[in-house]
C-alpha cells in the first residue's frame, strides 16, 4: 500500500464489461473499461488513470473522473455516474 493510502495492481487488466439496473433487470450499458495496470480506457478509447483506496473506492481521471466507483467482490467494479453510493452499474472482469 503506497503512503497515500492508495494500492497498486489490484484490479487485474482486462476487459470489464458493464450492466446497469433498470427496474428489475440488468441491461449492458455500453461503458465497457480496459484495464492495464494504473491505466484504462473506456469503449470510445479515451483513456485516464484509476487507483484503489484503501476503502476500496477507485478513483478515476479521465473520463470516469465523475463516477463515485468502488472494487467490489468478484473482480467487479460499482459505479455510479451521478456521483452517490449506490452502484447501480457493475462492471466485470470478462473471462477467456
Amino acid at each position: 500500500m503506497a503512503a497515500d493510502g492508495s494500492r497498486s495492481a489490484v484490479l487485474p487488466d482486462g476487459k470489464y464489461e458493464c450492466y446497469m439496473l433498470a427496474g428489475s433487470s440488468l441491461q449492458y450499458a455500453f461503458i465497457d473499461i480496459h484495464v492495464s495496470g494504473n491505466s484504462y480506457r473506456d469503449r470510445a478509447g479515451k483513456s485516464g488513470r484509476l487507483t484503489v483506496a484503501a476503502d476500496d473506492r477507485i478513483r478515476f481521471t479521465g473520463p470516469l473522473a465523475g463516477a463515485s466507483a468502488k472494487l467490489l467482490s468478484g473482480e467487479r467494479i460499482g459505479l455510479n455516474m451521478d456521483g452517490g453510493n449506490f452502484y447501480n452499474t457493475t462492471c466485470s472482469r470478462r473471462k477467456g
